[in-house]
């Protein structure tokens, strides 16, 4: 599926999407290299909570469960560490189901984790955003989510995400391209 959003004859906005059925069947061959990240529970980690008195996190958090690790959630302070990552906790609020929406949603949830690099924190708008569904998401509980930058280039930065669900099973990858603030 392919969408397009324009102004006049400005494209804005251009998405791809390949949907699959959910209800494949267990590789029994799955290997992966990495593993989720080690988190303190939900309960230690800081709420990622707007406040009028600051302009991060963005509004919208309000509508979901984010708890960002004590390590960096210190960059929304201005006490960055100079380690392009960020890795919290994710769900939705109300006990809503998880679904892949919700898992699209997680992928561009979290401060982008440039902001605990040297570059000022800012508007980082994206350019491109990829989300593969590797599994179906589970109906409920937390889901931990890892995100690095890598590359920042040309005005440019690349933000690679992992998200896994509570039983340590990768259930979505992400691959971002945005600006680099200003």
């Amino acid at each position: 599926m392919r969408a397009r959003v324009s102004r006049g004859e400005r494209q804005l906005l251009y998405v791809t999407a390949v949907l699959a059925v959910e209800d494949r069947e267990s590789f029994e061959g799955d290997l992966s290299a990495e593993s989720p990240p080690d988190l303190p529970p939900p309960s230690e980690c800081p709420v990622a909570e707007p406040s009028e008195a600051a302009p991060l996190p963005p509004p919208f958090t309000g509508k979901v469960d984010l708890r960002i690790h004590p390590e960096d959630a210190t960059a929304l302070l201005g006490e960055k560490s100079g380690n392009p990552l960020m890795r919290g906790w994710f769900r939705l609020r109300d006990d809503e189901p998880m679904d892949t929406h919700a898992l699209v949603l997680a992928a561009d949830a979290f401060p982008p984790a440039i902001f605990n690099s040297n570059l000022p924190v800012g508007w980082t708008p994206t350019v491109d955003l990829a989300v593969q569904i590797r599994n179906p998401p589970p109906p409920s509980g937390w889901l931990a989510c890892r995100f690095s930058t890598r590359f920042v280039t040309g005005g440019l930065l690349e933000e690679d995400g992992e998200l896994w669900d509570d039983s340590g099973r990768l259930v979505a990858l992400s691959r971002q391209l945005a600006l680099v603030p200003r």
